[in-house]
């Protein structure tokens, strides 16, 4: 069984990183709903840190184009590999 768990803004502001670890000791995987969109480099910066957190799932906003989405999904993957996530521990995809 999955449990999940989906969180905002407001959950990140509110809780901070502690409640993604939290909920992630508690077997929940987290879904961070952030709809990321800026330029590509402020992109990349904030997906990176998500993606060390651990985080499964985070959202980008498409409007802001492939440049920053490709930025977005290149700096998740390398922030979880930063902290030893591999895409074979935690994702489904290559």
């Amino acid at each position: 069984m999955v449990r999940g768990g989906q969180g905002g803004p407001r959950a990140l502001h509110g809780g901070g990183p502690d409640a993604i670890g939290t909920l992630q000791s508690l077997g929940y995987d987290i879904f961070l709903d952030l709809k990321l969109h800026d330029i590509p480099t402020t992109v990349g910066r904030a997906a990176a840190v998500v993606g060390a957190y651990g985080v499964r799932y985070l959202t980008l906003h498409a409007m802001g184009g492939a440049p920053m989405l490709r930025a977005g999904v290149e700096a998740f993957h390398r922030g979880a590999a930063e902290v030893g996530l591999a895409y074979g521990d935690r994702w489904p995809w290559p």
